[in-house]
């Protein structure tokens, strides 16, 4: 499950074009976050929240809608939680060990090398995020869900950008073909 919230949470990271807000995303698979901690229906089995992403875990559960100040708050505690030594910033230093390893691996791989080539060689290393920016870009997902502008993301539009997201997916993936672990693209 924390995979799958770790996932969404950097698909829509990577949608707004924030790298930043992707490592920041990692930082906290170790452990539960703020919200499963606090909220009750992770004391259900966690089923109530499966496949919900950020806005449905903070709006309590798939079905609940979600005020943008509720949001707002959860993004905060949600902060305040990842933010392990209290400097005000989410960056490496906040990440156990075992996720520190994870980040290593994954910032030397191949598939990241090739990535860094494609920009421009920038092996700058883990950037930070500070508490403005991660809120700024949580409610930048939260106005792009919000498809009638009105202040509130309910289940149904929740379920929607959800669709969207996997149709786009779909459409990048070729409509399934050469699906797999092993697929590269042109190769």
């Amino acid at each position: 499950m924390k995979i799958k919230l770790l996932t969404t949470i950097a698909a829509f990271a990577l949608a707004a074009g924030s790298a930043g807000a992707v490592e920041a995303a990692v930082f906290s698979a170790d452990e539960h976050s703020a919200t499963e901690r606090t909220s009750g229906h992770w004391g259900q089995g966690r089923r109530g929240a499966r496949g919900a992403g950020m806005l449905g875990l903070a709006a309590g559960g798939p079905d609940e809608d979600l005020q943008r100040a509720d949001f707002v708050e959860f993004l905060g505690a949600e902060f305040d939680f990842r933010d392990r030594n209290g400097d005000g910033v989410l960056n490496a230093d906040d990440a156990s060990p075992a996720q520190q390893a994870r980040m290593e691996r994954m910032r030397n791989s191949p598939r990241a090398q090739a990535w860094r080539e494609r920009r421009g060689g920038d092996a700058s290393g883990p950037r930070e995020i500070t508490r403005d920016a991660f809120i700024e870009n949580g409610l930048s997902m939260f106005d792009r869900v919000d498809a009638n502008g009105d202040g509130v993301v309910t289940a149904e539009e929740r379920r929607a950008a959800a669709e969207a997201m996997r149709e786009r997916m779909r459409e990048r993936r070729g409509d399934g073909e050469r699906r797999g672990r092993g697929y590269r693209r042109g190769g």
